[in-house]
């Protein structure tokens, strides 16, 4: 029986050899034979392969391969970034966001006591002086609460 032109031909229902069918996936008669065996392609009861069966069969198991190797590089990825961070948190070169949130709202507040504290610490010293006297008073106190806290983060 002559086969129709490639036009009127219905592929995915076209019945073929095992070599055909081997050749179409460009793979060893072989491989071919094993992937069948092994139920990972289908055939017919007569031994036959249709085409279009065979075709999507191979091309969803290759792309759930792909899927699950490409699922193994992230995974196998990502272990090795925490393990990365790990080890830099463990050398000190790293620290959590929490810690740094704690320790930000810590010099805050010591700031904010220190900046406070200074009017209280001035007052009675200050009452009666010349505008440039408080103004330099001020000054002194106010760096010398910023060196205060710039020592206590060292």
């Amino acid at each position: 029986m002559a086969r129709k032109k490639n036009e009127d031909r219905d592929f995915y229902h076209e019945i073929v050899t095992a070599t055909e069918a081997a050749m179409f996936l460009k793979m060893p008669q072989r491989t071919f034979v094993r992937k069948v065996n092994e139920g990972i392609l289908p055939k017919n009861a007569a031994g036959e392969y249709m085409l279009g069966e065979i075709v999507e069969a191979h091309y969803k198991k290759a792309a759930t391969t792909e899927s699950l190797t490409a699922a193994n590089i992230r995974l196998v990825t990502a272990k090795a970034v925490k393990a990365e961070l790990e080890l830099e948190e463990y050398k000190g070169n790293l620290v959590q966001v929490s810690e740094v949130k704690r320790q930000f709202a810590e010099n805050i507040m010591n700031a904010k006591s220190k900046f406070l504290a200074i009017p209280k610490k001035l007052a009675l010293e200050l009452v009666g002086q010349d505008a440039n006297v408080i103004e330099a008073k001020l000054k002194q106190e106010i760096y010398s609460a910023l060196k205060e806290l710039g020592n206590e983060t060292n």
